[in-house]
């Protein structure tokens, strides 16, 4: 047996799930592949509705302070055992979205006050 020999081949690229985007895909909107993962979702549900424009939402609620899809994908994960289990016919994306809304008119609402 001889000694294996190094080829010139060049490593392949490994994608970042942050480099997939679903814009790409004609109707599909541009969502963090990591946030569909998160959430099981797939493509064909981004087109039921308001999904879609919930799922846009939570993953800018998400991305906002976090450095990291790390970062952002734990920050989700607390949110939701803090939240606890949604009601029965709730999906897990529409109990954590009325919450991203929730604090966002809270926020807005502080914002106005301080102006005041």
């Amino acid at each position: 047996m001889g000694i294996a020999k190094s080829t010139n081949e060049e490593p392949t690229r490994v994608f970042d799930s942050s480099e997939v985007s679903l814009g790409n895909i004609s109707g599909v909107p541009t969502i963090n592949w990591d946030i569909l993962k998160f959430f099981d979702t797939d493509i064909k549900e981004l087109s039921k509705g308001s999904t879609e424009e919930n799922l846009k939402e939570i993953e800018d609620w998400v991305f906002k302070d976090a450095e990291t899809l790390g970062d952002g994908l734990m920050k989700l994960r607390n949110l939701e055992i803090q939240l606890g289990s949604p009601n029965s016919g709730e999906s897990r994306i529409t109990k954590i979205h009325r919450w991203v809304k929730m604090e966002k008119h809270i926020n807005d609402l502080k914002l106005r006050q301080r102006a005041l």
